[in-house]
């Protein structure tokens, strides 16, 4: 008989301790890792950090919400009521979280002997966010990453020296720095302008512009650009 109560009462810990947990998630923008940067009517930029061996609370993601990954990590991830799971993250992944997919709520904990780094945008509102821009134009240095009913992702790649452009860059879109770099770009009116970059660096675009990058650093630049439909 005790020991039928002992094993009641740490099944009973078990189911309790899980729901504590999901109880007590706070919504990923009050997660102390996932630091807002940005915010305006439309998009919240979080910039997401975790040192070797830390772990971030139980939060919750419940807004549409594209991502790029900064870093190659393993984390271990913990989602209430199921076991723990490996996450092997590779630098430049670029995904999306779908809202209609409901809640997710989770911790994790970097494993990993680097720190881990990403770039999440939530989508504050389910209206479209764009101006109906069409599609940039695919080449060696402009791959298409992600398209989706409100996201078309890019990853654009520039060698020492190399320039691209002009490209149409569209309004309502995110440029971030998936590495160090510094890029010199030249707008719609001539005029120029140079920027360091360093990894996780991004920029808020309102309206739309036509540019061209040149990369005049010594290391190979890679920028991602979220563009919202």
């Amino acid at each position: 008989m005790q020991r039928w109560r002992i094993a009641v009462l740490f099944l009973l810990f078990g189911v309790c301790g899980a729901a504590f947990a999901q109880q007590q998630a706070v919504e990923a923008k009050d997660e102390p890792h996932h630091r807002p940067k940005f915010v305006n009517d439309v998009v919240r930029v979080l910039d997401v950090e975790v040192l070797p061996g830390e772990a971030t609370q139980y939060h919750t993601h419940s807004l549409d919400y594209p991502y790029v990954m900064l870093s190659t990590s393993l984390l271990k991830n913990d989602i209430p009521g199921k076991p723990q799971a490996d996450l092997n993250i590779t630098a430049g992944l670029v995904g999306y979280y779908r809202a209609s997919q409901g809640a997710y709520t989770h911790r994790f904990t970097n494993a990993d002997s680097k720190p881990f780094r990403a770039i999440g945008i939530e989508l504050l509102t389910s209206s479209p966010l764009g101006n109906g821009a069409a599609p940039l134009a695919e080449s060696a240095a402009v791959k298409k990453v992600l398209d989706n009913e409100r996201v078309r992702g890019y990853r654009l790649t520039l060698a020492p020296g190399e320039t691209i452009g002009p490209l149409t860059l569209p309004g309502r879109s995110v440029r971030i720095a998936q590495s160090a770099g510094v890029i010199e770009q030249s707008v719609n009116d001539g005029a120029a302008f140079t920027a360091s970059l360093d990894v996780a660096q991004f920029e808020w675009r309102e309206t739309a512009a036509t540019a061209v990058l040149k990369n005049i650093g010594a290391t190979t630049m890679e920028l991602v650009e979220f563009e919202f439909k």
